[in-house]
């Protein structure tokens, strides 16, 4: 079900991707679908560069939306295990931007306060309006402590959604896997060199390795359960016509 929905997700992101293209295409005249590709290829490094000079995610669903639509499904022909290759490494760069700004330390059950108490010496309630204090110095210290604690709001709600957006590129990339590519040792080697060189993390590395194994095994289960089932031979039932006796 996860799969389906993930399926579902890419269609969504491919659409939205998909119209500023066409506009553009239509604007500098027809252009055979090597050239789109290439076109698609260009937007997306520009993009992915983009959002690794910057804090602002804004456009990462539109970028993804245009990896995913650099490869077709095609895993027979050249072209299309280039293409291939080409969108499971820009997958994987995009992970790696999530990857590089989440903070390890982060403890998502400790979220900050939503009120901040104004000095003792002021008498008043939590949530006070500093301009309601008086006195510069206290004015300052709340006004200060309003700030800090702003930040840590926006820290939290911003790791929060990091790792959510992480969670549904692992199922992309789990799913991207899973359906794009067979169990050839040159494709295990393929995976496996995208993992080493587009991924910073070791631990996100282990995670799809993980991933990838536990569907292995997953498989070999069902077909052992296959075999064993094919291997029974039917209980031989009485023949009601019998009347030896």
């Amino acid at each position: 079900m996860k799969h389906k929905a993930i399926l579902w997700l890419c269609v969504a992101l491919l659409l939205a991707a998909t119209a500023p293209l066409r506009a553009a295409a239509e604007e500098s005249g027809p252009r055979s679908p090597e050239q789109m590709t290439q076109a698609v290829v260009k937007k997306a490094e520009e993009r992915l560069e983009a959002l690794n000079k910057s804090e602002d995610l804004a456009h990462f669903g539109e970028t993804l939306g245009l990896v995913l639509q650099i490869w077709n499904g095609d895993s027979q022909s050249l072209r299309g295990k280039r293409l291939r290759k080409v969108s499971f490494e820009l997958t994987l760069r995009l992970l790696d931007v999530l990857d590089r700004r989440i903070d390890d330390a982060f403890d998502p059950e400790a979220p900050p306060g939503l009120h901040v108490d104004p000095p003792a010496e002021t008498g008043l309630f939590a949530g006070v309006d500093p301009k309601e204090i008086d006195d510069p110095k206290l004015r300052e210290e709340y006004e200060t402590a309003l700030r800090l604690n702003d930040e840590k709001i926006e820290r939290h709600s911003r790791q929060i959604q990091l790792r959510t957006e992480r969670q549904r590129m692992l199922l992309i990339v789990d799913t991207f896997i899973k359906y794009g590519y067979g169990t050839s040792p040159e494709e295990a080697q393929e995976i496996e060199r995208a993992l080493e060189t587009r991924l910073s993390k070791e631990s996100t590395r282990d995670e799809i390795r993980a991933m990838i194994a536990a569907e292995k095994d997953e498989k070999e289960e069902k077909e052992q359960a296959a075999d064993e089932t094919q291997q029974e031979e039917p209980e031989e039932s009485e023949d009601p016509t019998d009347d030896s006796d």
